[in-house]
Order: structure tokens, then C-alpha cells, then sequence
């Protein structure tokens, strides 16, 4: 439904515009509210009601500016129609037309997505039974393929250069922390996993310490 509000000074212009639309079939949803926008329009109580109630009513609201008035606060969220210039039929009706082709777009969108939340909630139930039921089983066997592909090419790429950076000494033990943080990025991380059969911990350490310093020191004779 389409209504018109506006001042007693420009209450001649609304009637010819809704002449004009009564000539005119639009299929919208909503119903909307035209607003002669000018400068008796602001002042005037009746007008200011109108676009209240339909702010309550969730009406469309449609400005049309009639002269340099600038929109009130209550309609500055809405796409103004601009007939300062002189009123024409045609640029209101293509303006209606255009707000009627959204309205289409958004029952358009809103059918499509309805439909495809339905299919996936479908699908999802779906899967549920068919899981819980044993008839759907996940691919172990791709798994297990995959997992063996990974470990062999971490034996051929990266176990070669991890052999020459292994302690052989407790004295490469102790320093294997260095030699950790030196490695590249990528070896880093697998040294670190070998780690654990090495002194890495405090005590260890210094148990390792300790050892390669009795191993290296010579006692000195005491004279007789």
C-alpha cells in the first residue's frame, strides 16, 4: 500500500501524485509512506505523526524533496527522491520500481538461503545416523598410507643430516643445546625429539660435567 503524507501548502502535488499511482500495479510487501519534504512539512504536526507511526509500524518510508529544506533526522537514513527541480511521474514511478525490485532480490535471497540451510541441516542428520550406525566409516586406511609416506621422507630427508649432529661424546653431550639452536629450523625440531635419552636436564648436566672433568684431569704426583 502506498500512502502520501504532507502540508496543506502542497497538498495539490499529492493528490496528482497519487493519480498517478493509482494508474500503476506494484506487488511490494510493505507498505509504504511517500514524504513531501519542504519547509511547511517540517513545522507541520500532522506530517511529523505520520512518519512516527510508520517508524512504529515498520513502514517504508520514501522522502521527496520539494525544495533545499534538508531531510530531518527522523527520514536522513532513507534515499531521498529529488523533485526541487518540478515534479515528474516518471522518475517516481521508476523510483517505486526500483525499491520493488529489491524487495524481489530480498525474497529471492531469503528463498535460496532457506533452501540451502534446509539441504545442509539434511546432510548433517544425515551423517549423524549413517556414523552412528557404523554404515559410514572414516578412511583409516588413507591414514595409515599418508602417515607411512611421511615417515619415509623424513628417514630419507632428514635422518642423513641428523646423524652428523647426534652427540658421540658426553662432551657433545653437554653441548648438545648449542648444537640444538644452531641447527636449521627444520632439524631443530626433530634434535629436540631425540633429546630424551640425552643429559639435557640440570642434574644430568652437571653429572656430565663433572665426568668429563675427572676424565680430563691428570692428578699430580705428590714427591716423596
Amino acid at each position: 500500500m502506498l500512502n502520501i503524507t504532507c502540508a496543506s501548502q502542497d497538498l495539490k502535488l499529492a493528490e496528482q501524485m497519487q493519480q498517478d499511482l493509482t494508474r500503476i500495479t506494484f506487488k511490494m510487501d510493505f507498505d509504504y509512506l511517500l514524504v513531501l519534504v519542504s519547509a511547511a512539512s517540517q513545522s507541520d504536526e500532522t506530517v511529523q505523526q505520520a512518519i512516527e507511526t510508520a517508524h512504529k509500524k515498520q513502514q517504508r518510508l520514501v522522502p521527496i524533496l520539494l525544495d533545499n529544506t534538508p531531510l530531518p533526522e527522523s527520514l536522513n537514513k532513507n534515499q531521498p527522491l529529488d523533485f526541487r527541480a518540478g515534479y515528474k511521474r516518471g522518475s517516481l514511478i521508476r523510483h517505486l520500481r526500483r525499491l520493488e525490485l529489491g524487495e524481489d532480490r530480498l525474497r529471492g535471497n531469503r528463498r535460496i538461503f532457506g533452501a540451502m540451510g534446509l539441504i545442509v541441516g539434511l546432510m548433517f542428520v544425515a551423517s549423524v545416523y549413517l556414523i552412528g550406525n557404523g554404515l559410514v566409516a572414516f578412511p583409516q586406511d588413507e591414514y595409515a598410507t599418508e602417515q607411512a609416506i611421511e615417515d619415509a621422507m623424513i628417514a630419507t630427508l632428514v635422518y642423513p643430516t641428523l646423524e652428523g649432529l647426534l652427540p658421540r661424546s658426553t662432551n657433545d653431550a653437554v653441548n648438545f643445546p648449542a648444537t640444538v639452536e644452531a641447527a636449521s629450523t627444520r632439524d631443530r625440531a626433530f634434535l629436540r625429539g631425540t633429546a630424551t635419552a640425552l643429559p639435557m636436564n640440570v642434574n644430568a648436566t652437571l653429572n656430565a660435567i663433572a665426568t668429563s672433568a675427572a676424565l680430563t684431569i691428570t692428578p699430580t704426583p705428590t714427591p716423596n
